[in-house]
């Protein structure tokens, strides 16, 4: 059975933490090869990782949204590029301190 959604879990450093079998579908990169890697280098196109990073960065030192609905340009491990809509949840501590973020990303496509 395949997840109607790819689930992905980063760190504060945006490194790969959780990868689910939707993902794996999705981006075409399986589980035991992008955990621990950098997101913005295994599924943002080149010339959107340094808004990613900055953005990433951003929400994690302050993370005053705790979830937000944008579109996300992406590319899967074949090199195709598709945007996806993405729900994007700050894990926070009690302290209201980042821990990482979650990205749900929809299969459907724009």
């Amino acid at each position: 059975m395949t997840e109607s959604y790819a689930f992905v879990g980063v760190d504060t450093d945006s490194v790969i933490t959780h990868w689910s079998e939707g993902a794996e579908q999705l981006f075409g990169h399986r589980r035991s090869d992008v955990l621990g890697q950098d997101l913005a280098v295994t599924i943002i196109p080149e010339r959107h990782r340094h808004a990613h990073r900055v953005g990433f960065g951003a929400a994690m030192e302050k993370p005053t949204i705790s979830d937000v609905h944008l579109d996300v340009p992406t590319v899967h491990a074949d090199g195709h590029e598709q945007e996806y809509p993405v729900r994007l949840m700050v894990v926070m501590d009690a302290f209201g301190v980042a821990l990482g973020a979650l990205a749900v990303f929809s299969r459907d496509r724009k």
